[in-house]
């Protein structure tokens, strides 16, 4: 019992995140790559082109820019374990009725994985030095002004060192 009394006396103490960066831009999900057969004039290229969707450059661009604003360009990537927890903050459709705007979840696209992935993506080099050092990862989508959440799309961004904790 003492055991017990001395864990209950202790508060666990929440980690501290070395960022949080709010991205004022709808959540846009990673789209696939894409593959330019055909050139000028409808004729078939001898070497296809890969090429990544402007609205998802644009979407890591603006995301980036979010953190290189408050963080500044010349910070060391971490190098370590890195968990990345965010929320994505969706518009509200029109179709929703006003009695379920306060506690209706999103479960429509963009699917969480293709958010997860544009963000590992456009931080890298920046917030880590590879997506491959995020080692926990906690995300949301929610849509905006429920929830006690911002009234407008947006991303928050949430960076923690990651902690290895015991398993039972």
């Amino acid at each position: 019992m003492a055991a017990l009394s001395v864990l209950l006396e202790e508060a666990p103490v929440a980690p501290q995140p070395l960022f949080v960066v709010r991205v004022v831009d709808p959540p846009k999900p990673k789209e696939r790559h894409r593959t330019q057969s055909f050139g000028k004039g409808g004729k078939r290229l001898a070497h296809p082109r890969t090429y990544t969707p402007t609205e998802t450059v644009h979407a890591a661009y603006l995301v980036r820019q979010a953190f290189v604003e408050r963080y500044g360009d010349n910070l060391e990537p971490l190098d370590g374990g890195v968990f990345l927890r965010f929320t994505a903050w969706l518009r509200m459709p029109g179709y929703v009725p006003k009695y379920r705007r306060a506690t209706i979840l999103p479960t429509v696209k963009p699917d969480l994985p293709n958010l997860d992935m544009l963000l590992a993506d456009a931080l890298k080099g920046y917030a880590w030095t590879d997506d491959a050092r995020i080692t926990d990862l906690q995300t949301r989508k929610r849509y905006a002004g429920t929830f006690d959440g911002p009234s407008y799309p947006c991303w928050e961004v949430e960076i923690f060192e990651s902690v290895a904790e015991l398993w039972w």
